[in-house]
């Protein structure tokens, strides 16, 4: 039961940033969704972000939210899953290496984002969160 509760809260986590995402971000730009910029459904999303963005835009950290509350959506929202899902140490390792490889890929083509050393720093943090938390509980568990 707690499994299916953590896979299901880290895909509400990955739900409210993809939704995030695409209320601060152009999503023309993703490949999958390019061919959709030219649809009516297109242009109504376009007027509900340019209120949304038109609303949002005078908040004072509007820039933090832009940028790193989604990052951090979406890394919680991945280590809640991929953790439940698969066990041992080495799982922590993956998803740092991942994370990397995902934010230099941004590095060498912009198409896939914009590199930020703060993107980094909060993957980073998270995983180790979500390692000294597991630690702390098999602690716990032994004694």
């Amino acid at each position: 039961m707690v499994y299916k509760k953590r896979i299901l809260i880290g895909i509400i986590y990955f739900v409210i940033g993809a939704i995030l995402y695409g209320l601060f971000h152009d999503v023309s730009r993703i490949f999958v969704l390019r061919n959709l910029s030219q649809t009516n459904l297109f242009n109504v999303y376009r007027q509900v972000q340019g209120g949304f963005y038109e609303y949002f835009s005078k908040v004072p950290f509007y820039l933090y939210i832009q940028s790193y509350l989604i990052n951090f959506l979406f890394i919680l929202s991945f280590c809640l899953t991929f953790f439940t899902i698969i066990q041992g140490r080495v799982k922590f390792a993956v998803v740092a290496i991942i994370s990397l490889a995902i934010e230099l890929g941004q590095l060498i083509d912009k198409r896939f984002g914009t590199f930020d050393f703060v993107d980094i720093l909060i993957y980073m943090v998270v995983i180790l969160v979500f390692y000294y938390l597991e630690e702390r509980k098999k602690l716990k568990e032994k004694s």
